[in-house]
């Protein structure tokens, strides 16, 4: 699935779009159809909202790593140095420990958030779609004005775009948890390998060489994890334009539906 958009599109003012959506225009007239493009618009903003706070996490991922190397650095040169203490790679390790999970518990409230929202808002156009389907096998076999038929297929036309839109923001959303879930893994390694050294339980040599090769998979899992909350983005932008312009465009039929 796909968009095709003009670049024009981008800068679509949504106060004109407001104001074709209160204005008495054709298919605007029916409040269910606006309160759906008013759904999806708001469904929207809270999926940028998630983008935002992953790219926040993924700040204090970058910090946190560099914590990390920041301790290998200073493991290497102590190993070498023989000093058996490891009193600098430890300091290291202790301020990644306060440091603390950079995917807080408020990411996950919003991310949880905004995957409820957007699973909902799929259902309200699946059945805001089988009614258009309903209507519409009945203007065939009762033989109504054409109007109300051009009406249901620009209510179909506007629906199919939300649509779309919808299952590639849940996609992304997918997506974006698979990465995370990655992160979360190899951090919960790195922490549990920390804990181990801190406490005396393992020696630093045994845990250092842990924390070395989970390390090595760890740029590809951020990198990618930027990549789709860039994509989302880029995703939700697009989906906006293309109903925004939609909206503003006067439908086919418009004309002979205001007669």
């Amino acid at each position: 699935m796909s968009f095709k958009l003009d670049d024009s599109v981008i800068e679509i003012n949504e106060d004109e779009v407001k104001a074709v959506l209160n204005s008495k225009r054709c298919i605007w007239k029916i409040k269910t159809l606006v309160k759906l493009v008013e759904d999806f618009l708001e469904t929207n903003m809270e999926t940028l909202d998630l983008c935002d706070s992953v790219m926040t996490c993924l700040k204090r991922v970058r910090e946190t790593r560099l914590l990390i190397l920041e301790a290998l650095h200073h493991f290497d040169d102590e190993d070498r140095a023989n000093e058996s203490s490891y009193e600098k790679t430890l300091d290291n390790l202790k301020n990644f420990k306060a440091a603390g999970d950079p995917f807080t518990q408020d990411f996950f409230r919003i991310f949880s958030f905004v995957y409820r929202r957007q699973i909902a808002f799929l259902e309200k156009l699946r059945r805001k779609k089988l009614k258009l389907f309903k209507l519409l096998d009945l203007t065939r076999v009762y033989f109504l004005l054409k109007n109300i038929r051009n009406s249901v297929n620009a209510q179909k036309e506007v629906i199919h775009i939300m649509e779309i839109g919808s299952y590639i923001a849940m996609q992304d959303i997918q997506k974006i948890r698979t990465c995370v879930y990655r992160l979360e893994i190899g951090f919960e390694s790195f922490m549990m390998n920390t804990e181990f050294a801190i406490s005396s339980e393992v020696p630093v040599r045994i845990v250092m060489g842990h924390i070395k090769r989970t390390l090595n998979s760890f740029p590809k899992n951020v990198d990618e994890l930027g990549m789709m909350a860039n994509l989302c983005t880029a995703n939700i932008q697009k989906a906006r334009s293309v109903l925004l312009q939609r909206i503003i465009k006067p439908p086919r039929g418009a004309s002979k539906l205001q007669k």
